[in-house]
């Protein structure tokens, strides 16, 4: 997800000749009713956006996912959690540690150490700094693949 669509065609093009499937949006609304409806394994996430952040993404995102046993089954999105809540980003942690939901990339152009660290603590797999070369992102999204993977074996052990 990305709201400048050259980036996000562009990132697209390259996860698609990597031979992952991929679906693409550059509206948080749409994002989160995508969430909702399937599950994903990767989410790749601009943090900077006119209507909203990338981490409030997240953070609604789980909000919406609060109270059931796996956040990849969410139906609805309530309103967002309050920026800086610890309860929001401590329920992300959680549903991460339980292998829950997608893997999470962050990308942002004005990274800063509170944004990434922020990002951390709600469960971001990476934290990608604009620009970066696409092999970088390909090594990323392979190594949340895979982890997602050992996730959800994990799970089912």
């Amino acid at each position: 997800m990305d709201d400048e669509e050259k980036i996000l065609k562009a990132l697209g093009r390259a996860l698609r000749a990597a031979g992952h499937e991929i679906v693409e949006t550059t509206n948080p609304r749409q994002a989160l009713r995508l969430l909702a409806e399937r599950p994903f394994d990767v989410l790749v996430v601009d943090n900077i956006m006119p209507e909203t952040s990338g981490l409030d993404l997240i953070r609604e995102f789980v909000a919406g996912s609060e109270g059931r046993t796996d956040v990849r089954d969410a139906r609805s999105a309530p309103p967002a959690a309050q920026r800086g809540n610890g309860a929001s980003a401590e329920r992300v942690r959680a549903a991460a540690e339980r292998g829950e939901g997608p893997q999470i990339v962050m990308m942002t152009a004005h990274a800063t150490v509170e944004s990434a660290i922020e990002a951390m603590k709600l469960g971001a797999f990476d934290y990608l700094q604009k620009p970066f070369e696409i092999d970088e992102l390909l090594v990323v999204v392979g190594r949340a693949l895979d982890h997602q993977r050992l996730r959800t074996e994990y799970r089912y052990l």
